[in-house]
């Protein structure tokens, strides 16, 4: 049956990068990049050591302007982050902010505010501005893991 030869033949792993990528666009997407954007440095290099120890890859944007020439280098088709973390009090813009000109700009990817903000109102603002979730600060990698997880599940 070609059916199962051609299964199989997703199955083996190709040493050239063309047939890789092919390969991939036919597999179910997972979260694999991810954009931290927090001013401070000693959160921002903390985060991403821990995300890349567990298999992500990671980049990082100092503040919300930062953030939006990075993402806008790309049209939301051609984004290349799965998900942004990112902090809610920044300079120059803040994440509230940040998230609301990503969503004006056509950007879908998952956002989830990471902050020390966590009084009702806070998290509040951060939702209605376009956060699809949002974490306390100090941060529980096991809360992360899990709400990446779950939007494994939802792509």
């Amino acid at each position: 049956n070609n059916n199962n030869n051609d299964d199989k033949s997703i199955d083996n792993k190709s040493s050239n990068n063309n047939d890789r990528s092919i390969i991939t666009t036919s597999v179910k997407k997972t979260i694999q990049q991810i954009l931290v954007v927090d001013d401070a440095d000693t959160n921002r290099k903390v985060l991403c050591r821990m995300l890349k120890n567990i298999g992500y890859n990671c980049d990082q944007a100092t503040n919300g302007e930062e953030c939006l020439t990075i993402m806008k280098a790309k049209s939301p088709k051609e984004c290349i982050y799965d998900i942004i973390l990112m902090d809610y009090e920044m300079p120059v813009l803040n994440g509230p902010d940040t998230a609301k000109k990503l969503r004006e700009l056509g950007y879908t990817l998952p956002i989830v505010g990471v902050t020390g903000n966590v009084l009702p109102q806070d998290v509040e603002i951060f939702i209605n501005h376009g956060a699809n979730a949002v974490l306390n600060k100090p941060l529980s990698m096991k809360k992360l893991t899990d709400m990446i997880n779950n939007f494994n599940s939802e792509l």
